[in-house]
């Protein structure tokens, strides 16, 4: 960044809505910001955390971060506070970046830095400011992931394996200094963490939607062209419920933090780059990329620069070729390891020996893959219970151990439910305490809100008598009864008008045939969450039905 803003200061770095910085102004505006995080008491290897919602001075934050030797944690201000307090205590922060319309952190004794009170960039200041030398190990940022234990888990990234992705990304993703790159994805999750990176590392203009603009679905679609992108970042999930169309300007799209269906490669990608790409946190933001074609099988492709990837046993042995394996990473990007976790860190972590590459610390992703004639990988699924759901990495342990915190909750089992004509959705089997009164799932979800964030929240409970064991006396969860609404004959239909019937179609054909009655059924009490009704609003109006439905 500081060397595009020496050469070309009048560039364009960051917009969002009628705010934009050059990066002669990004640069000025870091500087104040690494001065006041100095005269703060910020030094090499402090733990800061930036609290703030979408603003461009998430950018700002980072950089200045960086700038002062300290490590970036994010912190998104949508967190529970039970979650926001695990984060503050386990990175022993002592001072967070916020701005006026930050939400109230826990009571800490924290000290802050106040965006609001620095001086507003006006005009091309002179440029002379240039970044202090750092080592390319120390750690440049902390992003928290679901953990079994029942707590997240930080996984620390250093300065070497953030830089090495910033400029292979610019290369593999073809961005240059014309490039207007999204920032769509959320605080918190490492991808955002990339397009910063990726888009500085090029020059390019990095592009945050307003609060408006980035509502998932229509709002992003109109988003692509008010925003002129050249480049869309996001999740398949996310790109799914965009509505189609042409976008002149839009080249590549890159998506990524979960499964992408052909079906999505052959809406989006005739005429433009397709980029599937794969990566956990553990090896910084995307270790694969692919470009994907339509009518063509989708892979997760080849190591990114400075990457490798090998498939093994359980005994941590090459796999002949042509088997499925675990698919595991090694190369400049892997992260240092969790924080204050080493028994976990040498676990995932371990050095083996690879043929043709000697001895190599990886990182097992639990993940099972296999290898094409050509040597790009397919992801087959997980080896272990971890799931994805619009892009959240999560521990289904976490969740059954806040469930069993609860005073009537003997034991719980959480499980990914996949079914034809819905989205995939969390679902919670909850044995209660005898003689507990009325199953409440309403009452569950409000209690599970305060401790966890919203993509960790079943969409269902379903209360059971006992959990299932199989013949090795471990939890079998394939024997767990299905939902009500997959099982249970069609409920008699209370449809009083035709538009009532019409939208009883369209909310069959969103979230699965007969999950509700009528139109004043509860969402909650059927387990429906929010994610299926951006696509049923969007056809809804398309059916010529009044925006106030």
């Amino acid at each position: 960044m500081a060397g595009h803003a020496a050469r070309n200061p009048a560039a364009p770095a960051l917009e969002m809505g009628h705010r934009r910085l050059s990066y002669g102004e990004l640069a000025r505006r870091v500087r104040d910001l690494a001065a006041a995080l100095g005269a703060a008491g910020v030094g090499a290897g402090d733990n800061v955390g930036v609290c703030i919602g979408r603003s461009v001075d998430r950018v700002s934050s980072f950089l200045a971060i960086l700038q002062m030797g300290a490590v970036f944690v994010p912190l998104d201000p949508a967190l529970p506070e039970e979650r926001l307090r695990h984060v503050l205590n386990s990175t022993d922060m002592r001072l967070v970046i916020v701005n006026a319309a930050s939400p109230a952190l826990p009571d800490m004794e924290l000290d802050f830095v106040v965006l609001d009170r620095l001086p507003e960039v006006a005009g091309l200041p002179e440029f002379d400011w240039q970044p202090d030398d750092c080592a390319g190990d120390a750690p440049a940022y902390i992003i928290f992931t679901s953990g079994t234990s029942g707590q997240p888990k930080g996984v620390v990234l250093s300065r070497a394996a953030l830089a090495n992705y910033a400029v292979a990304a610019a290369r593999h993703f073809e961005l240059g200094a014309s490039a207007r790159v999204s920032q769509l994805n959320g605080f918190g999750f490492d991808v955002s963490v990339g397009d910063m990176a990726m888009a500085l590392a090029a020059g390019a203009c990095l592009v945050f939607p307003t609060d408006v603009q980035g509502l998932p679905g229509p709002a992003v679609g109109r988003f692509i062209d008010q925003a002129r992108l050249t480049h869309l970042s996001l999740t398949p999930s996310a790109l799914t419920i965009i509505p189609q169309a042409d976008h002149p300007e839009l080249t590549h799209i890159i998506v990524a933090g979960e499964a992408c269906r052909p079906a999505l490669v052959e809406q989006w990608g005739r005429g433009r780059t397709f980029i599937n790409a794969y990566g956990p946190t553990e090896a910084t933001i995307e270790a694969l990329f692919t470009r994907c074609e339509p009518g063509h099988p989708v892979t997760i492709g080849r190591p990114v620069d400075n990457m490798g990837a090998c498939l093994l046993t359980q005994d941590l042995q090459p796999v002949a070729r042509g088997e499925e394996g675990e698919l595991c990473l090694f190369g400049r990007g892997l992260a240092l390891g969790y924080l204050d976790q080493p028994e976990l860190t040498a676990r995932q972590f371990p050095t083996v020996d690879i043929p043709g590459q000697g001895s190599m610390r990886i990182y097992r992703t639990g993940d099972r893959a296999k290898a094409t004639a050509e040597g790009r990988f397919i992801c087959l699924g997980r080896i272990d219970d971890q799931v994805k759901i619009n892009g959240h990495r999560i521990e289904p342990a976490e969740i059954e151990a806040v469930l069993c915190d609860q005073p009537d909750v003997v034991d719980a089992s959480v499980s990914l439910l996949a079914a034809e004509s819905m989205p995939d959705r969390l679902i919670a089997h909850v044995v209660m305490r005898r003689g507990t009164g009325t199953f409440d799932p309403l009452a569950l979800r409000e209690s599970l809100s305060k401790r966890l964030p919203a993509f960790m929240i079943p969409s269902a409970f379903l209360p059971v008598p006992e959990l299932p064991l199989n013949a090795n006396g471990k939890r079998n969860r394939s024997a767990l009864p299905l939902p009500p609404f997959l099982t249970e004959p069609p409920v008699a239909r209370t449809v009083g008008t035709a538009t009532e019937a019409r939208l009883m179609a369209l909310i069959d054909a969103n979230v699965g045939q007969h999950r509700l009655a009528g139109v004043r059924d509860s969402f909650d009490r059927a387990g429906i969450d929010s994610f299926p009704w951006r696509p049923f609003c969007l056809r809804s109006r398309t059916r010529s039905m009044s925006d106030s439905i």
